[in-house]
């Protein structure tokens, strides 16, 4: 029942340009149209306003390349299922990450115990820190700061 994927393509084309003219970041989630969704991102200079790879579960050569077109790659629950997402954070730069989740409440998802809510972000930081040979407050520290760089504030001002 979604509209078609060329509408869906209009539109996000459209959402890029807003973002760009309002000068807010991009957060984007692609299924099954990575190649496509990048190169729009490249095409409509997102780039400009930077943003996130969101709830990312793609390959590393997909990592690579939207780290390179300045976007963060988000972390959330599947990091603790999925092995070979599990690999790809060992290798990917932790100055590229940010920890995310889908929030609550999503009646439009079928299977609860599967979301990734807030709670469960301090679990999600514990298996990257492990993953990377980290402590989980060096985690913390670092996808803070990149989440205040992406939105461009200090992260002093970021803190309680």
């Amino acid at each position: 029942e979604a509209p078609d994927r060329e509408m869906q393509y209009q539109a996000f084309r459209q959402q890029i340009r807003l973002a760009r003219e309002v000068r807010l970041p991009v957060i984007f989630h692609s299924r099954e149209s990575h190649t496509e969704v990048l190169r729009m991102l490249r095409e409509e200079h997102a780039q400009d306003v930077g943003g996130v790879m969101h709830y990312f579960q793609a390959d590393e050569a997909i990592a690579r390349e939207a780290i390179a077109s300045g976007f963060y790659i988000s972390l959330a629950r599947p990091l603790l299922r999925l092995p070979d997402l599990q690999e790809l954070a060992r290798r990917l730069p932790l100055e590229h990450i940010v920890l995310e989740t889908d929030a609550a409440p999503q009646p439009f998802k079928k299977n609860r115990r599967a979301w990734t809510e807030p709670h469960h972000i301090p679990e999600i930081a514990q298996k990257l820190a492990e993953l990377k040979g980290i402590s989980t407050e060096e985690v913390a520290q670092a996808t803070t700061a990149n989440l205040a760089r992406l939105l461009r504030r200090d992260v002093a001002r970021a803190r309680p």
